[in-house]
């Protein structure tokens, strides 16, 4: 990769090249998806068990 204006990041590209293909994973992504997955977990978690004991003793 080279620089290009300012921010701009340039590829150079062969000529007869038809598929391009950039990617990128941000360091922090698989950590922020594990918290956010286990926080949506211990929310649901939160509201049921709650409701599950007070059926439970009521039936």
């Amino acid at each position: 990769m080279l620089r290009g204006d300012w921010t701009l990041i340039t590829v150079p590209i062969p000529a007869g090249a038809r598929k391009v293909e950039l990617s990128f994973q941000s360091s922090g992504y698989a950590a922020g998806r594990a918290v956010s997955i286990a926080s949506v977990g211990i929310t649901l978690a939160l509201i049921l068990v709650p409701a599950l004991i007070r059926r439970r003793k009521r039936g």
